[in-house]
């Protein structure tokens, strides 16, 4: 059985769309028959796949939450995960060592002091935003680093083109494998959840039919680009007032500053703030509702919920902006104009025609076929690049 060290920094969480995509890829390496170790750093909620072995670096102080991208606490923390790779591969034989972004570059060192092929996992695009001038040269370094790292690493992956276009400045294409992200949700709702979720959204009122769900999904700590689906609820009410809706995600504050907006438009009893929910709470919301509301506006990858939508044959509301041109056409969602009463207008068009929103529910899910984003395609990618770097030029 060959071995894989596997390098990662990203923490485990639920709603990040980087930790649902390493828990997908450590579980095809075990089902591919592999033995994993794995690398990572202390978090509240640590990676537990079946068959793979864990090994933490020392919990610092500071580094309880990281900054997104690059860091001097990041850094520290990847000299840590350089040395226990290190420490490892030298008691250990590994057939291939595989990094996740940050840790490309340590999956590199690794291989190169141990004399390993390495994979680069590419997760992340990075950000070129204003960066403070004490951040300048440990992003300079990065960089540079993460260069050398492409220009040697025996496989690239990535969830997109992303892998190909840094190859291609490499003049390396070859060696880049690009593997489309899974959802992370499943179908296998427990029937509790599921009760509890029709009784809180989809109950009739007196003698009113059940109403119409119409979710939103935000991330965990903001409602980043969902103002356009807040802003389209009142246009929705005054045509149908038997549509309910459903917002997920966002800090406390944040839910109070938009309940407090809602309940000034005269729309806060048809609204429910949920926060951030488990997974299983969030598959059997998901389940109970009738249409979801994609309004994220996105030109690189596809978010983790989007897919969700789709694994569980929502019909879909999107806005058209760089989201519906990767992922949708009329063919298989009701795409819409990126503003508000455009929005609304579509959700009211899917509540009146049922029948239109089931079909586009069906070919949704047939989308995830297309694009060959099932368990089964993610182990062959996986597998074929992992024969190509364990073969060598």
């Amino acid at each position: 059985m060959s071995r894989v060290l596997f390098i990662t920094s990203k923490p485990c969480h639920p709603w990040g769309g980087e930790s649902n995509r390493v828990r997908h890829v450590l579980e095809a390496l075990v089902a591919l028959g592999h033995g994993v170790d794995l690398v990572t750093i202390p978090s509240a909620a640590p990676f537990r796949v079946q068959g793979v072995t864990t090994h933490l670096v020392p919990r610092l102080p500071f580094c309880r939450s990281l900054p997104e991208g690059v860091s001097l606490r990041r850094g520290i923390l990847d000299m840590l995960m350089l040395f226990k790779a290190v420490s490892l591969a030298w008691r250990a034989h590994y057939d291939i060592i595989h990094g996740v972004d940050d840790c490309g570059v340590v999956a590199w060192l690794a291989g190169l002091l141990t004399r390993k092929p390495f994979v680069y996992d590419i997760q992340d695009r990075v950000h070129d935003g204003k960066t403070a001038w004490f951040r300048r040269g440990t992003r300079s370094l990065a960089r540079f680093l993460s260069r050398c790292a492409l220009r040697r690493a025996d496989v690239v992956i990535g969830e997109n083109l992303d892998a190909v276009a840094a190859l291609a400045q490499q003049e390396r294409m070859a060696r880049a494998c690009v593997i489309p992200n899974l959802p992370a949700l499943t179908g296998n709702v427990p029937a509790p959840s599921l009760n509890l979720a029709r009784a809180r959204h989809k109950a009739a009122r007196g003698d009113r039919p059940p109403p119409t769900v119409v979710t939103c999904v935000g991330a965990r700590d903001h409602f980043r680009g969902l103002m356009m689906f807040f802003n389209a609820i009142p246009y929705v009410l005054r045509e149908n007032a038997d549509v309910r809706f459903v917002a997920v995600g966002g800090t406390e504050p944040q839910i109070a500053r938009v309940r407090e907006a809602l309940g000034e438009a005269g729309v806060a009893e048809s609204v429910t703030l949920t926060g951030c929910l488990s997974q299983t709470d969030l598959a059997a919301l998901l389940t109970v509702s009738d249409i979801v509301v994609a309004p994220y506006q996105t030109s690189g990858t596809v978010p983790i919920r989007v897919l969700d939508f789709l694994y569980l044959s929502k019909p879909i509301v999107v806005a058209d902006t760089g989201l519906s041109k990767i992922m949708f056409s009329s063919h298989n969602a009701m795409v819409v104009d990126a503003e508000h009463e455009a929005l609304a207008q579509g959700i009211l068009h899917l509540c009146k025609y049922p029948q239109f929103a089931e079909g586009l529910a069906r070919k949704g899910h047939e989308t995830l076929l297309v694009q060959h984003r099932t368990p089964e395609a993610f182990r062959e990618a996986l597998r074929q690049c992992y024969a190509y770097g364990m073969a060598g030029d």
